[in-house]
């Protein structure tokens, strides 16, 4: 007899040739979904990373030693740029010169490539019209000024103790 794939010209190499195909098709995208499960977790590392740190408070001049209550820092790294807050509350710092809070990673060496955060303080004395920080190239620190007109701006001293939090976005 005639099979009805016959009466539509269809003939049994056709059908074998799509049933194969089915199977390949179908067997490729389970392998393909499989190689991405196996996949996106390795470069989600690689190119994504979701982390803490421990921001400290330091003087640019001198450094000194800081005694802290609070030091929390969190950032996201998406391929080479960070995105990160920072929280330090402090009781004793013996830094001297403008001051520094640290960033989760060094910033790229690119020239005036300057990024700024925005910034919160409690206890920090300042001479201008509020607190700001910069992140400069090639830095692993944010330092507070104090813009004092369109033209000057003053950084801001170590204080003995005090409260700020920041938040920014820099390259790698």
């Amino acid at each position: 007899g005639i099979t009805p794939d016959q009466r539509r010209g269809v003939g049994a190499g056709d059908v074998a040739r799509a049933t194969i195909y089915r199977r390949f098709a179908v067997g490729a995208a389970m392998n393909l979904n499989d190689l991405a499960s196996k996949l996106w977790p390795f470069l989600a590392r690689l190119f994504c990373e979701v982390g803490t740190y421990t921001p400290t408070y330091q003087g640019a001049s001198t450094g000194g030693t800081t005694t802290y209550s609070v030091q929390v820092g969190r950032y996201l790294r998406i391929f080479n740029v960070y995105l990160f807050w920072a929280y330090v509350t402090w009781t004793n710092a013996t830094g001297t010169g403008a001051a520094l809070i640290s960033l989760p990673a060094t910033t790229e060496n690119t020239t005036n490539q300057r990024g700024t955060c925005a910034v919160y303080t409690t206890s920090v004395t300042f001479s201008g019209s509020g607190v700001e920080a910069q992140i400069l190239p090639n830095t692993a620190y944010a330092i507070l000024y104090s813009p004092i007109s369109n033209t000057l701006r003053a950084d801001v001293s170590i204080e003995a103790a005090g409260e700020v939090a920041l938040s920014g976005v820099f390259f790698v």
